[in-house]
């Protein structure tokens, strides 16, 4: 941790402002339950330098954010970028801060995953382009109180990022990422202990697709794990991989709807995923676009969705709930015409439910411009992080 670039913008509390109104369309599905609507806003630290990467609430129901924040030091055009962790109590305090010297390890915490015992995964990695140099990689291991446990480094060369991680039913963590070398493309996979130290470390050539954007893992059976990654080439790429590391198998699938860019892969209870993406309509709109599969790659199931009128759709994160419910965040764009340019008339962000079937059950929509992440508590709540200037904003629905 590199300490002298640590702020004290994290350190101010969160503030209670009051909940903002809310609009539900009519329901597509057949659910007896009202939509989830927004109990209240919580305004963050300032949000100047900083850029939120991924967001989640830990088993003991304490959120957690991760990106990247601008040294203070730094000046244009030498801007310099540490990634930075930080911890908030479960009614929104902030906790604790981690900042890991850029220098010494990676400019950005990547992906966070929460640990069962109330601690949380931290993926920190380098830029996904290629410099001459390595990128930084590292597996983080925090308790819940933002102590670093351990940290597995990995080496950065061949331009090796990190996409995701994840902790096993055996108490191992598993860490995927891309990489290139002599522009061949490949997926790599690496198992961590629980001491942090690595057991092995494989990669698997994906020749077929470009550089991997998006990555979920899956562990369908004991001792057996499924890595699903997407690129900008319309293909899923799925691998079945043993406890040793051992490729048992890798499928190429073509997603369903002609131009669907995969943003997040969620892996379910049986080890299939469900994919969201945004798919381009002949008119040039967007709308949000999902698909569940199996865990040998079968579509059981595809939805497209998207707002009346002359609107788009942009879908940008996905929740498995304890219900069982797909909660899908986005944000919808109205327009008007200035000339010959059209610009956003109004923008709101909306949580979309969809059952496990694929149907519609509600939508809300509140007045929101930044929508990112959504995270649930253990009470059933979710939490929506947003990116707005001057400060961050948490904003809280339930049911």
């Amino acid at each position: 941790m590199n300490t002298k670039h640590t702020s004290g913008f994290w350190l101010a509390p969160l503030l209670l402002l009051a909940a903002v109104a809310t609009f539900s369309t009519a329901c597509d599905g057949s659910s007896d339950r009202a939509p989830m609507k927004v109990q209240a806003t919580l305004e963050g630290p300032e949000s100047s330098g900083l850029y939120a990467r991924d967001f989640v609430v830990t088993t003991e129901d304490r959120p957690v954010l991760a990106g990247s924040k601008l040294r203070d030091n730094s000046t244009y055009p030498d801007y310099v970028y540490d990634a930075l962790v930080a911890g908030f109590s479960a009614t929104g305090q902030q906790q604790w801060e981690k900042l890991f010297d850029s220098d010494l390890l990676a400019d950005d915490a990547v992906y966070l995953s929460p640990t069962a015992d109330g601690g949380v995964l931290v993926l920190l990695s380098g830029p996904s382009y290629c410099y001459a140099d390595p990128a930084g990689l590292a597996l983080v291991k925090l308790d819940g109180a933002g102590n670093q446990k351990w940290t597995a480094a990995f080496d950065g060369q061949n331009c090796r990022t990190g996409l995701a991680a994840v902790e096993t039913s055996g108490g191992a963590f598993l860490v995927t990422g891309t990489q290139k070398q002599d522009d061949k493309n490949s997926t790599w996979l690496a198992l961590v202990d629980a001491k942090g130290k690595q057991v092995w470390l494989k990669t698997f050539p994906n020749d077929s697709l470009a550089s991997l954007d998006t990555v979920g893992i899956s562990e369908p059976t004991e001792d057996t794990f499924l890595i699903a990654g997407a690129s900008y080439a319309d293909q899923v790429l799925l691998l079945r991989v043993d406890g040793a590391g051992k490729l048992l198998s890798e499928k190429s699938l073509t997603v369903p709807y002609p131009g669907m860019w995969v943003k997040e892969l969620v892996p379910m209870p049986d080890g299939g995923f469900v994919a969201l993406g945004s798919v381009t309509l002949p008119n040039d709109r967007e709308i949000t676009g999902l698909w569940r599969m199996d865990p040998q790659g079968e579509t059981l199931w595809k939805q497209t969705w998207g707002f009346s009128g002359d609107a788009d759709t942009w879908p940008k994160h996905l929740l498995f709930s304890a219900e069982g419910e797909l909660l899908v965040l986005g944000a919808r764009d109205r327009y008007y015409v200035d000339g010959s340019y059209e610009k956003i008339l109004d923008r709101r962000a909306f949580l979309t439910c969809f059952d496990d079937a694929g149907r519609r059950q509600w939508t809300t929509t509140w007045a929101d411009t930044a929508t990112q992440f959504l995270a649930q508590s253990s009470d059933g709540s979710v939490l929506v992080l947003s990116e707005t200037r001057p400060n961050l904003q948490f904003t809280r629905l339930a049911y």
